[in-house]
């Protein structure tokens, strides 16, 4: 998860549609995060009024509602968080914790507590029995549904809708390219800029679209400067970001139009990752396709580019 903020509003309450339609809930200056699902028939989370506090309309935060042990909750759907993670709240503080487990932020790192929970229910998803994270104090104001939990479906995601479906197996008629998994099975895939193969982490946690801060000064001429925001990462950590809008971004042999960006320093390596990544797709960038991943199998396409 991270976060680019100028003004943080609280996300207005989703409406329960049916039990497996909800509301999908955007915010400016928030990152999000999604993951698949896959078996039976396609659910929809249909669409929900939008607030934008400026005027690039680039940045989101995607919320689905659900339940922990029968206690309604709304969840942000990350796909760029490998462990499911609970906020710290009256309810989360009474669960028993039964471990400890340690997490980097684009910024920052900390310590979560892990909790055993009889249940949680999200849509068609229904777990029992299952350990998952729960934030420090001072953590994440908000519950993460990751890809521990996601990753054994499939997803569709129609931005021009505001719907995201989970299907059964692949949509015929899409040329499908390969995900590449890294160590805690956050997906990543192939993309251009610039002319140069790169690797992107394809991240719906993310709210607008990060950079690796030695790949723009490598490539200054793909980069106007904005000015400087403050972001927030997954632990909570805030720190000032220079912000470009970018150009030269391919994606399937698809151009994509010029997109809001963070840059940030990418310092970790992962050896199962053949080409490190320069980029973490958000919002900014996910928002102008849309798009099927199939997590099981690893595959992913553009089924529709958006203007």
């Amino acid at each position: 998860m991270f976060s680019q903020i100028r003004t943080q509003p609280k996300p207005a309450a989703a409406d329960l549609l049916s039990a497996f339609k909800y509301k999908i809930i955007e915010l400016v200056g928030l990152a999000f995060k999604l993951r698949a699902l896959g078996g039976g028939p396609a659910y929809e989370f249909t669409e929900a009024p939008r607030k934008f506090d400026d005027d690039s309309r680039q940045t989101a935060e995607v919320y689905v509602e659900g339940s922990v042990q029968n206690e309604a909750c709304r969840f942000l759907l990350d796909t760029g968080c490998a462990s499911t993670t609970l906020m710290r709240n009256r309810f989360t503080q009474q669960l028993t914790e039964v471990g400890k487990r340690h997490s980097s932020g684009t910024f920052g790192r900390a310590e979560y507590d892990l909790v055993q929970i009889a249940s949680i229910s999200v849509g068609p998803i229904k777990r029992e029995n299952l350990t998952v994270s729960r934030a420090p104090e001072q953590g994440t104001d908000r519950h993460l549904l990751g890809m521990d939990i996601l990753g054994d479906h499939c997803l569709q995601f129609d931005f021009d809708n505001n719907e995201v479906r989970f299907h059964a197996g692949e949509e015929s008629g899409s040329v499908y390219h390969d995900i590449f998994m890294d160590r805690g099975l956050i997906p990543h895939i192939n993309v251009e800029a610039g002319g140069v193969l790169d690797n992107a982490i394809w991240d719906t946690g993310a709210g607008i679209t990060l950079v690796d801060i030695e790949f723009v000064r490598r490539n200054s001429q793909l980069f106007t400067p904005l000015g400087h925001e403050m972001g927030t990462d997954s632990t909570n950590t805030q720190m000032e970001t220079p912000i470009y809008m970018m150009s030269g971004m391919v994606i399937a042999g698809l151009k994509f139009h010029l997109l809001k960006a963070a840059a940030v320093e990418f310092s970790r390596k992962d050896p199962k990752i053949e080409i490190q990544p320069n980029f973490c797709l958000g919002y900014s960038t996910l928002r102008q396709a849309n798009w099927f991943f199939d997590f099981p199998n690893r595959k992913w396409a553009i089924t529709k580019m958006l203007r």
